[in-house]
């Protein structure tokens, strides 16, 4: 399965649910959807996400049939899926208690921070990666430089 890494967003498939269809509703949040989902969930047009795929603003994947998906955590920390609106129909809020409205909004707020949280977390991990890649260039061309000396 192939997979295109992000600017911002980048980490790998691990951790992830297995790819698939949402049954009903929304898909939890580490779950990938196909890009047709994607802009179904997000009000936007396919074009859209696949605009943000090429801009390196979502990662993907393509399953074994050809389909490309993306996660649902990047449609949230690129602001193309609000968690509130893909959670609740907005007519139902009117109708709540403030402290079920409060509740929504907290979970809204949860589900942005995780998302957040697991890209910077992904970046973090991809600078570590780098930084050992850059020692271990630096020791090589010590060791180079060392043993160069010696022979001179």
């Amino acid at each position: 399965m192939a997979e295109t890494n992000a600017c911002e967003i980048v980490a790998s498939t691990e951790g992830h649910a297995s790819p698939g269809a949402p049954e009903r509703g929304t898909p939890e949040p580490g779950t990938w959807v196909a890009q047709e989902e994607a802009a179904a969930l997000c009000g936007r047009s396919y074009d859209t996400i696949r605009r943000y795929r090429r801009n390196n603003k979502l990662r993907s994947r393509t399953r074994a049939d050809g389909a490309v998906e993306v996660p649902i955590v990047d449609l949230v920390a690129c602001g193309l899926l609000d968690p509130l609106l893909a959670r609740e129909d907005v007519a139902g809020l009117a109708t709540k208690s403030r402290a079920e409205r409060d509740l929504v909004a907290a979970r809204q707020e949860l589900a942005v921070l995780s998302a957040r949280l697991e890209a910077a977390t992904a970046r973090a991990e991809r600078a570590e990666r780098e930084t050992r890649v850059l020692q271990q260039l630096l020791e090589g061309s010590q060791r180079l430089l060392d043993a160069s000396l010696r022979g001179a």
